[in-house]
C-alpha cells in the first residue's frame, strides 16, 4: 500500500546511493521513525515521510559534491603534471639564437648584395620581438 509522500527504505537507498542496511542505520541514528509499518507474516514494511526523503537527498548531494571536488582536484593535478612534462621537454630542446635563425633563413634564400647586414636584421628582429611582447603584456 503506497500512500502520498511516503517512501520505502528501498526508495530512500536509491536516492542516497547507499545500501539498504546503511540507509536504515542512518535513519535510526538521525532520529527518523517510520510513519507506518505494515506487517506481512514475518516481514515488516516500513514507510518514511518527506523528511526522510530530504535527508536522503542531502546525503546524495554531499556525495555528489565530494565526487565533483575529487574530479576537479584530479583534473588540476593532471594539468600540473602535463605542464611540468612540457617544461621538461622544453628544457631538453636546444634553443636557437636569433642569429642562427636568421642565418638559416638567409641560407635558404639568395640574398641580394645590397640587402641589410646581419647585424641590422638581428636588431630589427629584436625590435619586432619587443613590440610583440609589449603588445601581449597589455
Amino acid at each position: 500500500m503506497k500512500t502520498l509522500n511516503t517512501y520505502t527504505p528501498n526508495e530512500l537507498k536509491n536516492v542516497a546511493r547507499v545500501n539498504f542496511h546503511t540507509i536504515i542505520r542512518l535513519l535510526k541514528e538521525n532520529g527518523f521513525q517510520p510513519l507506518m509499518q505494515h506487517v506481512h507474516g514475518t516481514r515488516t514494511h516500513s514507510f518514511y515521510g518527506a523528511e526522510a526523503m530530504e535527508f536522503a537527498q542531502r546525503l546524495r548531494n554531499g556525495k555528489d559534491a565530494k565526487k565533483a571536488d575529487k574530479l576537479a582536484r584530479k583534473a588540476a593535478w593532471a594539468a600540473r603534471r602535463a605542464a611540468a612534462e612540457e617544461r621538461r621537454a622544453m628544457k631538453g630542446q636546444k634553443k636557437e639564437t636569433p642569429i642562427e635563425v636568421i642565418q638559416s633563413v638567409q641560407s635558404e634564400y639568395p640574398t641580394p648584395v645590397t640587402g641589410p647586414s646581419l647585424r641590422e636584421l638581428v636588431m630589427e628582429t629584436n625590435r619586432l620581438l619587443q613590440e610583440m611582447l609589449d603588445f601581449w603584456k597589455k
